[in-house]
């Protein structure tokens, strides 16, 4: 059976991070993360929830009550989501930038028909008369 810190370190190993680099997200030094790591200490309450809001998991998953793979969505977009929250606001435009330009790029792959999104009530644009 796992241990906190073993599921602290399989969570962050989904979600492609290493402990140093998890540490620094959350703004810590790495010898205090690697006593979470290595079971010789335990988060306090605000910790806890600023390593769940990083890993993007819950208490409960961490602490072993509940198994967080049930309706799991994509790796990808939770190694998304853990990178935007480390990200300062200027970096989330940045990042949101990217990922506009990454799906218009799709969209314009030869074969590749765009999707509307989902819930989308815009109109079309009229195009002016021709003079």
């Amino acid at each position: 059976m796992e241990n906190f810190g073993q599921r602290l370190r399989r969570r962050a190993r989904e979600l492609g991070l290493s402990d140093s680099e998890v540490a620094r997200r959350l703004g810590m030094q790495q010898s205090r993360y690697a006593h979470y790591v290595s079971g010789t200490r335990e988060p306090d309450l605000a910790t806890l929830s600023r390593i769940c809001r990083l890993l993007g998991t819950s208490p409960n998953a961490l602490l072993g009550f509940s198994d967080d793979r049930k309706g799991a969505r994509p790796t990808a977009l939770q190694r998304i989501e853990a990178a935007v929250e480390a990200m300062t606001p200027e970096a989330r435009l940045l990042a949101a930038d990217l990922l506009d330009t990454l799906a218009r790029q799709r969209a314009a792959e030869p074969g590749h028909a765009p999707r509307k999104p989902s819930g989308s009530r815009r109109k079309p644009i009229a195009k002016p008369p021709p003079k």
